[in-house]
């Protein structure tokens, strides 16, 4: 619909929770998330907000751009370089709760409906420490939220699109 706002997207939590089962590891030198996307189009801006579950004004966003179409592609996303307009990363604060924005900054009023894909969540960009596994949507023992806004509220976990037997989470963002 022509109702998507340009800041719609979907929050990520473990078991329906409000939060993750542990806090990202975030250090002076281990400030990056990765996460694989698959997208309709190139040159699309994908922001991730992490915050506090229990005090949203403890946040911080950063963004990376997709370059494929229509393929899977791994992003990296580093907090220590955050979005224009919004606040650093504070090692202070916990960060345990992630929502995922596609085509942020653009309504989906200017692009029609567009429909994203995300799998593989994880902290540092390689093996993650132990505290905070991987998000893999084809994990059998959890089961994961998924909570649109915004015009994004298509959001679920289906079958990969290019890979029949793994599970990623799919968003549409309305037209």
């Amino acid at each position: 619909s022509a109702t998507a706002e340009l800041w719609a997207g979907t929050t990520l939590t473990a078991d329906g929770t409000l939060g993750f089962a542990s806090e990202i590891p975030f250090t002076a030198t281990a400030t990056r998330m990765t996460v694989r996307v698959y997208s309709p189009a190139a040159g699309v801006p994908v922001r991730i907000k992490v915050e506090d579950h229990t005090n949203p004004t403890r946040s911080v966003e950063t963004e990376a751009t997709t370059t494929l179409v229509n393929t899977w592609e791994t992003l990296t996303f580093d907090f220590a370089t955050q979005a224009a307009g919004t606040a650093a990363l504070n090692l202070a604060f916990t960060y345990d709760k992630a929502s995922i924005f596609f085509n942020f900054g653009t309504t989906g009023a200017t692009t029609g409906a567009r429909t994203y894909y995300f799998d593989d969540v994880a902290f540092g960009g390689g093996a993650p420490p132990p505290a905070f596994a991987p998000i893999t949507f084809s994990d059998a023992g959890v089961t994961y939220t998924l909570t649109g806004f915004g015009g994004a509220e298509d959001a679920t976990v289906v079958v990969d699109p290019t890979l029949a037997t793994n599970q990623v989470a799919r968003v549409v963002k309305s037209g």
